[in-house]
């Protein structure tokens, strides 16, 4: 299975993880950040998922697409097939994205899928994908993305199909190529400027599910990313003085 219907399949099998996966517990009484990943601590893949609250799945039953945690990082990689984990994030007291709009995350990418583009259905991997889910039926999101060819700030829309219906879905390319250096990257977006201008007119909903997913069943190839950080803040970096290209905890910041 090839091209288009593998990319349906690797959609739906991101809604299914998030159907599956139970509330996480998360205090959030008024805070300013908020840490989603919660690596610290965590001792090995199977132990941070089921503390977490994360589920996984695969979309093929031979993958050989890996996951792992080592040393306060989680490591993502695939071999020409796919994998997603999510979580449920909703549960008393919703994630209010209007109080904390702005979206981080520090993530080296080591290895990109050679040809995958956004915008060939063919050949539709991503080295790493992070998913903000706003509603599940349908399912509503915004994804960031690391192409392969497609130009950083491209936006794409799902579409309706047998597997579900994604036209609420925009994915928009936040890196784009190789890597070679693969230096780490803090990388923020303005989760909440994302939706409006994404659906324009609708109230800003809470953010109910999270969703990191990486893929190279198309291209056949390979990718590699280390992740370190998931997290919303009610302030941007920007705030703090801190420009496009500079050093934090020595990782470049980059406003997406």
């Amino acid at each position: 299975m090839h091209g288009s219907s593998v990319t349906i399949a690797f959609r739906a099998s991101l809604l299914i993880a998030l159907t599956l996966t139970a509330a996480a517990t998360i205090p959030r009484a008024q805070q300013d950040d908020l840490d989603l990943l919660r690596l610290n601590g965590a001792r090995n893949y199977p132990d941070w998922m089921a503390a977490e609250g994360w589920r996984d799945y695969r979309p093929f039953s031979d993958s050989r697409s890996r996951f792992r945690v080592e040393e306060g990082t989680l490591r993502l990689e695939s071999a020409g097939d796919a994998f997603v984990i999510a979580r449920d994030l909703y549960a008393a007291t919703p994630l209010d994205i209007g109080r904390m709009p702005f979206l981080r995350f520090r993530v080296r990418v080591e290895r990109v899928p050679e040809g995958a583009s956004q915008t060939d259905p063919m050949l539709d991997d991503s080295a790493f994908r992070l998913v903000a889910i706003f509603r599940k039926e349908p399912i509503q999101a915004l994804a960031y993305v690391w192409s392969g060819r497609t130009p950083v700030g491209h936006w794409s829309a799902g579409n309706r199909n047998f597997w579900g219906d994604f036209r609420r879905v925009r994915r928009k390319v936040f890196g784009q190529g190789p890597s070679p250096a693969a230096p780490w990257l803090v990388v923020e977006v303005n989760l909440g400027g994302d939706f409006r201008a994404q659906f324009p007119g609708e109230q800003l909903p809470p953010l109910v599910g999270l969703g990191l997913t990486t893929d190279s069943d198309d291209t056949r190839r390979q990718s590699l990313v280390w992740l370190r950080e998931v997290s919303l803040h009610r302030n941007s970096l920007r705030e703090q003085g801190i420009h496009e290209g500079e050093a934090v905890q020595g990782a470049t910041v980059w406003y997406r």
